[in-house]
């Protein structure tokens, strides 16, 4: 369960703290006005006057606004930065006048180079791009982060703002769970604002970096000692911004550094504290949803079921916008883990099914019987309210009807009985099925060994045989005639032999595949291409939890198949491997930028054969997405 950026959670919230604490300095612009002499600098204090006033009322941020227009009516420069100041005004009620405001700021301004029309510049690129990436268009707000908003910034020498956008485009990856890409980051923001003089704005920017750089450091190897650095280094900051919602990341993150040592006391106390600061503020209501969330697992580590799970049901009730979809079926899985621990397996089961984890079939069957039980109460409260109307009118009618009432409980009763055994034979049947699955699977497998091992000798025999054989007659000529010359060249023809051995082996499953690991052994695999100049790229996730050797034995080589295939044949200089595994669902990605091929032309070739026979091993699918000269994707799902 994770959440996104500080600087986007409480943006809202800091605009109505900040409101609060605004008055002194509006007041205090106020007498600056009164004493300017200056046109343009009483317009620009104005404008800033407008900037405070928009987060308390609009009405007299608007009466401002139209001083200032007065003031500024004869001069273009100041014209320009009029749409970013009625922008901030209604920005939080009418999103898209808003960005079309910000666009006209940015478009007058663009002409102009003054630190002041480069800073709003800046300002306007980055709440324009906050809109785009609310409504899910990361990619375009990451882009204008680094290309719009940094490079202004960095011309006035603003170093926290550069900070802070880096800060804004590191959320970005950490979301996408890129947490190394972020991480880099969070570390240039932290570098950026080092040696910057202390203020708020610098300590928020820091509070969050440190945070956020130890929730990247947990996610990619739980080096805790590095996460623990970062965690400390936030404190100074921390107590410098005093803000709730800081303290609250702060504690979710400090917990999980205890939980990863099962430390689980210790754990429990970080995320009590970090709700006590939740509660201290109205912004902090996805912090609640997860350090509840945190505090009901490190329980269940405690085994104290049942505090456990109460504390997930009231997180269950709450309104679903209050944390995603994604975060409410995991915390059914909690909910379906702690109650499997009490012993309760019809609760987990239910908190199971409703997290999407069971078949299509049994849950229908759950939802007739559900809806059947439903009518029946229906049907007996209609023929209670039908008997108490019909009381005094006809005796013998009442009698009727009770029989009636009788009858259809009976029947919902004998009804519901038969939909029980019947779930439990479909799961028997599932079990049964299931167990017939693993012996397919093991049969294939070992008929697959036997296919590779021929093939292995095939190519030992045709390629690296001939290749010896030649070596052996061309060094006898050689040193009969002891021309240094041709041994030169036996010694080259050596090398190859020795790089074609070395390629050989790699198609082999690596001798360490049990304790590297499928991850390192496919990038082990992948690094003996590089003489080939292809650039590889990575991305793995939850390799770790594939537990059955034979299955990482055929996943190994499928890999193996797809990345030969498509280093000999596409041309690619590119090639993108994603192996993902998540809710017992594999996810395999080989996209490559090559020539690309047809695949019905192509489909009855050995290769692909090859492949679609391993992963129908496993009850998998393949799809294949290619051109010619449009390169190849290649998707396959398979579920363990």
């Amino acid at each position: 369960m994770e959440i996104k950026s500080l600087l986007f959670i409480v943006y809202i919230g800091l605009f109505t703290q900040k409101a609060i604490a605004q008055t002194p300095a509006i007041d205090s612009l106020q007498q600056l006005v009164s004493r300017e002499n200056n046109p343009e600098k009483k317009v620009f204090l104005l404008y800033e006057i407008v900037n405070l006033q928009s987060e308390q009322d609009t009405g007299i941020a608007y009466h401002t606004l139209r001083a200032a227009r007065t003031m500024a009516k004869d001069t273009r420069y100041l014209q320009a930065f009029d749409p970013f100041y009625e922008a901030q005004i209604i920005w939080m009620s009418d999103s898209a006048k808003t960005k079309q405001l910000y666009q006209q700021a940015i478009e007058l301004l663009k002409d102009y180079k003054t630190p002041k029309a480069l800073q709003i510049t800046a300002r306007a690129w980055h709440n324009y791009g906050i809109f785009l990436q609310v409504s899910g268009r990361q990619d375009e707000f990451t882009n204008i982060l680094l290309n719009k908003v940094i490079p202004a910034f960095k011309q006035i020498d603003d170093r926290v703002s550069v900070a802070s956008a880096y800060n804004a485009v590191g959320t970005v990856y950490s979301n996408k769970e890129d947490y190394q890409t972020a991480l880099t980051y969070f570390k240039q923001a932290i570098e950026y604002v080092q040696g910057n003089e202390a203020s708020i704005k610098r300590s928020m920017v820091l509070a969050d970096a440190n945070i956020s750089s130890a929730r990247c450091v947990f996610y990619l190897n739980k080096d805790l000692p590095e996460m623990y650095t970062y965690l400390e280094r936030s404190r100074p900051y921390l107590e410098q911004v005093g803000d709730p919602v800081y303290y609250a990341d702060y504690y979710v993150n400090l917990g999980r550094y205890y939980e990863a040592q099962a430390k689980y006391e210790q754990a429990l106390s970080q995320f009590d504290k970090g709700l006590d600061y939740a509660e201290k503020s109205p912004t902090t209501v996805i912090f609640k949803v997860m350090l509840t969330y945190e505090k009901a697992n490190v329980l269940m580590q405690l085994k104290q079921y049942n505090e456990a799970r109460a504390i997930l049901d009231h997180l269950l009730a709450k309104n679903a916008s209050d944390f995603t979809l994604d975060n409410r079926a995991k915390t059914l899985q909690l909910r379906a883990e702690i109650e499997a621990g009490m012993g309760n397996y019809a609760a987990a089961y239910q908190s199971l099914k409703l997290g999407g984890e069971m078949s299509d079939s049994l849950h229908k069957l759950q939802e007739k019987a559900k809806i059947t039980e439903i009518k029946l109460k229906y049907n007996d409260s209609e023929q209670e309210n039908k008997i108490l109307k019909l009381e005094n009118v006809n005796r013998r009618n009442h009698f009727f009807m009770m029989l009636i009432g009788l009858f259809l409980y009976l029947s919902g009763i004998i009804f519901y009985i038969f939909l029980r055994h019947r779930k439990k034979r479909n799961l028997q049947q599932l079990k049964l099925l299931a167990s017939e699955k693993e012996i397919e699977v093991k049969n294939a497998l070992i008929y697959g060994e036997e296919q590779e091992r021929k093939r292995l000798a095939r190519e030992l025999h045709d390629g690296l045989g001939g290749t010896f054989a030649g070596i052996k007659l061309k060094l006898e000529i050689a040193v009969k005639k002891m021309d240094i010359h041709d041994i030169s060249t036996c010694v080259g023809l050596l090398d190859n032999a020795i790089n074609e051995f070395r390629h050989t082996t790699h198609r082999l499953v690596p001798e360490h595949l049990r304790n590297k690991g499928l991850e390192n052994n496919v990038k082990d695999f992948c690094d003996s291409f590089r003489a080939s100049g292809i650039e590889f790229r990575f991305y793995f996730k939850g390799l770790n939890l594939l537990h059955s050797d034979e299955k990482e034995l055929i996943i190994f080589r499928i890999i193996q198949e797809l990345v030969t295939n498509a280093v000999k044949h596409s041309k690619a200089q590119h090639i993108l491997l994603n192996c993902i595994l998540e809710n017992r669902l594999l996810l395999l990605t080989v996209e490559d930028d090559g020539i690309g091929f047809d695949p019905v032309i192509e489909k009855k070739g050995m290769g692909l054969q090859n492949i679609k026979s391993r992963i129908n091993m496993l009850n998998g699918t393949m799809h294949i997405d290619s051109e010619k000269d449009k390169g190849t994707v290649i998707n396959i799902e398979i579920a363990l």
